[in-house]
């Protein structure tokens, strides 16, 4: 599911196994996609409120560092994202150049803190709400 966009973003293949295994560890707990996915209508049509709480609970239960579930969030996020710049005539380009972010935030926290993921989760809320 994020592989495709991580590939396209030039993302390093440690990462996108990182976030390919975090996204499984979560999607194999019934209860924890549940709240990921519940987290995820939050982000981009709810309130904006709730999700940081959501992503904090699955970072407690599964033991995987917060800055890796929120880039895997993000990416996961990326996708029905796309639909909306689709739905708005926005172009291909405009959308891979704004998820372009994404890998230099991925780089910027692997070499600040040595981990896959992003330290600057709320960075991108205007993005995903376009």
């Amino acid at each position: 599911m994020i592989r495709d966009l991580c590939e396209k973003l030039d993302f390093p293949q440690e990462a996108i196994t990182t976030f390919e295994n975090t996204l499984h560890k979560i999607s194999c707990d019934k209860y924890l996609a549940a709240l990921f996915y519940q987290a995820m209508d939050d982000y981009l049509v709810g309130d904006g409120v709730s999700h940081c709480a959501m992503l904090s609970e699955i970072t407690e239960k599964t033991g995987i560092h917060i800055y890796t579930v929120h880039m895997t969030f993000l990416l996961a996020c990326a996708r029905p994202l796309r639909y909306v710049y689709k739905h708005k005539n926005f172009s291909d380009e405009l959308y891979f150049d704004t998820m372009s972010d994404l890998k230099y935030k991925l780089f910027e926290c692997k070499k600040m803190y040595n981990i896959w993921g992003t330290f600057v989760f709320s960075w991108f809320r205007r993005f995903f709400l376009c």
